[in-house]
């Protein structure tokens, strides 16, 4: 009897240090010895939550991830060897690759054969986004992105 009344203090007891103010698991889908926590984190660094800013707020095609790793590499010197190039890709693909009928939506953007396929805005909103980035990015580049509003 006296274990089980130590027992349960012990389980309130942790339960109540697992609920205060600052203590968050973290919602990441990297693991912290995982090549993305290990190469891409040295610049984008850890969130309060443990999540990877800037890199776990965006999906993209493996295609994009290829593209946007090279950049990495080349511009910012990201220290990513490589033996560990496609190891990345694969990690960033397996947990923020856009869905079948997203991608589907944006192909045309890997595509060489649409290298001149014309982009016509839908909305008000579209023709703002049209306006500011479809100068230098296709419409389906920034679409592939799935940005929320905010």
């Amino acid at each position: 009897m006296r274990f089980m009344k130590w027992g349960g203090s012990f389980v309130f007891a942790l339960w109540a240090f697992l609920c205060m103010d600052g203590w968050t698991f973290a919602e990441t889908p990297f693991a912290e010895f995982g090549v993305v926590r290990q190469k891409c984190s040295v610049c984008h660094k850890l969130d309060q939550q443990g999540r990877v800013e800037v890199i776990e707020e965006t999906r993209k095609t493996p295609e994009e991830w290829k593209v946007v790793t090279d950049r990495m590499i080349r511009i910012n010197g990201a220290p990513i060897a490589d033996v560990d190039f496609y190891p990345v890709i694969k990690e960033l693909s397996k947990h923020l690759i856009l869905t079948p009928a997203e991608m589907a939506e944006i192909a045309y953007i890997n595509s060489d054969e649409n290298s001149q396929y014309r982009e016509i805005p839908k909305d008000k909103t579209e023709e703002r986004i049209f306006a500011a980035c479809v100068r230098c990015h296709t419409y389906g580049k920034i679409r592939a992105h799935r940005k929320t509003r905010e």
